[in-house]
């Protein structure tokens, strides 16, 4: 072989080396855009999706032994024993710090979501699971519990005031009850 086949053997080496580093360079850029995606934004939206979820009206299942509250994040229980008083509030409390509770913004048509448990101005410790501005709001006055009370509500007000006549008449059901089974 001649010095000049030697040297355009040489250039096209070089040069097909240069492809295949460029190659690779591409396919480093691209694993990094898919790893900042997985790691980033993939999780961001699955948090969204959650909280978008989650934010939709709680379960609410009211029967002859209590409440149950369900969601994804948050859910609770409440027996009639540990209820002392039930009734309708019709102006919004305050909340003056969140204890262990989430609430989104006014991002959906209902107004702002609040679950969880928070500090409520003239109400102490409460549990609660209330869209905000709606009212009015179900009142439970709670006994022998590490809150004190538990309010709910429903987007649609007349919702609201049948879940009320609902947990009264499970309530004072339960009460007559028990009554009865003391005597």
């Amino acid at each position: 072989m001649s010095e000049v086949q030697n040297h355009n053997i040489f250039k096209t080496i070089l040069n097909d080396l240069k492809t295949v580093k460029k190659t690779k360079t591409d396919s480093k850029t691209l694993l990094l855009i898919f790893a900042v995606i997985a790691v980033i934004i993939l999780p961001l939206l699955a948090l969204f999706a959650v909280a978008a979820y989650e934010a939709s009206e709680s379960r609410i299942t009211i029967s002859e032994s209590g409440i149950n509250i369900s969601g994804i994040l948050y859910s609770a229980s409440f027996s009639y024993e540990n209820i002392y008083e039930v009734s309708l509030e019709r102006t919004r409390p305050e909340v003056k710090s969140n204890i262990n509770g989430y609430d989104l913004g006014s991002i959906y048509k209902a107004g702002k979501i609040y679950k969880g448990a928070y500090e409520l101005a003239g109400f102490g410790k409460t549990v609660i699971f209330v869209t905000y501005p709606k009212t009015p709001y179900v009142k439970l006055k709670l006994t022998g519990h590490q809150y004190s009370y538990l309010m709910i509500n429903s987007p649609r007000a007349e919702d609201t005031y049948h879940m009320l006549d609902e947990i009264n008449d499970h309530f004072n059901f339960w009460k007559l009850k028990n009554k009865f089974q003391s005597n």
